[in-house]
């Protein structure tokens, strides 16, 4: 199977936007370049499209916490990251100055 390239990070992230500045003034006029992306497959598990045991903690843990569900793949993986990000003090590295959407 062929992984996700920054390159291809970087479009769909911009489309998102794009879409996002339709249906809604708020959203900021940015765009998304190369350096703004971080690729980091350590959190990938056993592949694309398969959960992981941190994101189904982290799924549980937003249901739980917030009473908001996610799905267990991709948006449970994201914040799993996100918050082995914030346990290892490693925002500053990787998120200074920027939004964090998930």
């Amino acid at each position: 199977m062929k992984m996700t390239s920054v390159k291809t990070i970087v479009k769909l992230a911009n489309k998102a936007l794009k879409l996002l500045k339709e249906h809604s003034r708020e959203v900021p006029s940015v765009e998304i370049s190369e350096k703004d992306v971080v690729l980091d497959r350590g959190y990938l598990g056993d592949g694309y499209g398969f959960p992981t045991v941190e994101g189904l903690r982290a799924m549980l843990l937003m249901e739980k916490t917030e009473h908001i569900e996610l799905e267990p793949i991709y948006t449970a993986k994201a914040l799993a990251t996100l918050i082995d990000f914030a346990k290892k003090n490693q925002t500053d590295r990787y998120c200074s100055g920027i939004r964090i959407i998930l």
